[in-house]
């Protein structure tokens, strides 16, 4: 009898031809190479879309290891050769050391060639060059809010280290930074703030911190989303304080129409005892104390809930929507499946390993 994998080798199908067009699409000169290749192919011809992609993804992982230890080979040639400044050893042995210790993928291939950029651009600052944009921008901003000269310091440290990702918000906060000391609050994240009519408790202090976010995050489009993001959990604390004191009130005007029918309950009951004969009235004063025990048990379930404190009611909210965020994770993750199974995104690049 045939075991499960040898009947699906013979009724599997090979998969289309755009697996294998993505496949020499890839440009590989890593060593092994043609061992990863021959798997992937064979992963084609028994037609195992799963098997496949997880190749292909070693593929592309172990060829972004080995660009990333060549660019430390090449990066070495050039250090030693055109770094001069005075302390350059010291940040050379620093950026091997971060290089050793950082895993080879291509967020770090990334990180290390903007590293090694910096260290060229402190080389040329050092020696005068003041050519680089991000030298000319620093230059053009007139500063004179207190502790300028510190953040000017960093800029340029930040511009030694990361000066592609990093320096722009940090150019940012100077400017920000400056136009607050001179009042100027003309920027639209800021007109967005002001125009916001909260009234929930400590709504200062988030204010505060969404200007302190504004003044260290420069434009830009992840930076806008997540700007928008913030100002929805702002009106969304905001709509719940409205809902919390609107459910309070009510709770209250329930409480004084039972403190009212409270007052009267002991002479309806005794009404109730001395008026025996009317068995109208009776069946009447009958009902009106089963609604007031009625009455007594919702208030009871919402009392607690709304006379607590707002942060309490707030917490409580935000643990609901949690667990519903739980709730619906299973299918937001299946979702991300079914995208990572699709086809790759191959590049127009053009190989042949054969």
């Amino acid at each position: 009898m045939m075991d499960r994998r040898a009947i699906r080798q013979r009724i599997s199908r090979p998969l289309p031809s755009k697996f294998r067009r993505g496949l020499d699409a890839l440009v590989l000169d890593y060593p092994g190479c043609d061992q990863d290749v021959v798997a992937a192919l064979e992963a084609i011809e028994m037609g195992s879309k799963k098997d496949f992609l997880k190749t292909f993804r070693i593929l592309k992982g172990r060829q972004a290891a080995y660009e990333h230890y060549q660019e430390m080979g090449k990066s070495e040639n050039w250090i030693d050769e055109e770094l001069s400044y005075p302390g350059n050893e010291n940040d050379r042995r620093e950026l091997q050391t971060w290089f050793h210790d950082n895993p080879p993928n291509e967020t770090n291939i990334k990180i290390f060639k903007e590293r090694v950029e910096g260290l060229r651009n402190k080389n040329a600052a050092i020696h005068g060059d003041r050519s680089h944009p991000n030298i000319k921008a620093l230059i053009k901003l007139k500063l004179c809010y207190p502790g300028c000269e510190e953040d000017v310091e960093e800029a340029l440290q930040v511009h030694y280290t990361r000066p592609r990702t990093r320096f722009p918000d940090v150019l940012h906060s100077l400017q920000a930074k400056q136009d607050l000391y001179d009042n100027d609050r003309s920027h639209w994240r800021l007109v967005k703030l002001e125009d916001l009519e909260l009234t929930y408790p400590k709504w200062q202090r988030d204010v505060d911190a969404v200007e302190d976010w504004h003044i260290h995050n420069a434009e830009s489009r992840e930076n806008d989303v997540l700007f928008h993001e913030i100002m929805e959990g702002i009106l969304e604390k905001e709509a719940l304080y409205l809902e919390w004191v609107q459910k309070r009130r009510l709770v209250r005007m329930k409480n004084e129409r039972n403190s009212y029918q409270r007052g009267s309950i002991g002479r309806k009951s005794r009404n109730y005892r001395s008026m025996a004969s009317n068995d109208d009235r009776d069946d009447h004063e009958l009902v009106d104390l089963v609604d007031l025990v009625d009455l007594d048990v919702e208030t009871a379930k919402n009392y607690g809930r709304y006379t607590a404190s707002f942060d309490k009611f707030y917490l409580d909210a935000r643990e609901v929507l949690r667990q519903e965020r739980e709730r619906r994770e299973p299918i937001f993750e299946r979702l991300r499946q079914e995208r990572e199974t699709r086809e790759p995104v191959f590049e127009r690049k053009r190989y042949s390993h054969f």
